[in-house]
């Protein structure tokens, strides 16, 4: 005698996940920066070689005063090597140089990537740290480019 409810019929499957596309719109009429783009390219090159295959994160930065065009090279840069990031792209504007709102809190961001990259509401931790642990377990060993703003 069987006891119990047999759920003979499998789960549905689930949803592929969504690769999280979230780069703004690439910049219209971009010229000039040939210096900074070859720069990253550079970058993004010395990360694929045998010497660079040790590194599991690249990180490039671009500093300068606000409205100057960091963004937009980012972004048209981003937009030349999308092939490189097939797990996806995230970005968040930090509003850093915002006149018109506040900071954006890491606890905010943080959450933002965690949503796009498809995760549970109820997973989610509501400590900070553990949300950060979270979103770098998530993103370990997939090709993504993060941009923030």
């Amino acid at each position: 005698m069987v006891h119990g409810n047999l759920n003979l019929h499998p789960p549905p499957p689930r949803p592929a996940p969504i690769t999280p596309r979230q780069l703004p719109a690439a910049p219209g009429l971009f010229t000039g920066r040939t210096a900074e783009l070859a720069r990253l390219d550079r970058a993004l090159t010395h990360a694929a070689t045998p010497q660079g295959q040790g590194a599991t994160v690249l990180v490039s930065a671009i500093g300068g005063a606000g409205g100057i065009g960091k963004t937009w090279l980012a972004l048209a840069w981003a937009y030349r090597h999308l092939e490189r990031f097939p797990d996806g792209q995230l970005f968040v504007d930090l509003h850093g140089f915002s006149l018109t709102g506040e900071p954006v809190q890491p606890a905010t961001a943080v959450r933002g990537f965690l949503d796009a990259l498809e995760v549970d509401p109820n997973r989610i931790p509501a400590d900070l740290d553990a949300q950060a642990t979270l979103y770098r377990s998530l993103v370990a060993g997939r090709r993504m480019l993060i941009v923030g703003r």
